[in-house]
């Protein structure tokens, strides 16, 4: 099975299944993996907004929990965590620190 097509858009679903199913070591789920992450940082920066960047950052957390890399994913979420913070986004701090709990508890 082949890596998605270049132009088509990758699901994340599809990325975390396949991270679950092969691991981080097999080439065509990094490529999906880049796939997925370039789509959303352009998702991000045509967002315009910091809130895009720290959503995006709250999606790649999953990323690293499917590879059981439990301090990749709550660092990843600890940067968005203070940057929603500075930028007062309480909604998204909020949803993170719940996040953050999930994942430790777990």
């Amino acid at each position: 099975m082949e890596g998605p097509p270049k132009n088509e858009k990758v699901e994340k679903k599809k990325v975390l299944e396949m991270l679950r199913d092969r691991g981080p070591q097999d080439s065509e789920t990094m490529e999906a993996v880049f796939q997925w992450t370039q789509q959303q940082e352009a998702l991000a920066v045509q967002d315009g907004t910091s809130r895009g960047h720290i959503l995006f950052e709250i999606e790649r957390a999953d990323l690293y929990v499917a590879i059981s890399d439990i301090e990749g994913a709550l660092e990843c979420l600890d940067d968005a965590r203070l940057q929603a913070q500075q930028e007062n986004f309480l909604d998204l701090y909020d949803q993170i620190v719940r996040k953050m709990n999930e994942i430790e508890a777990s």
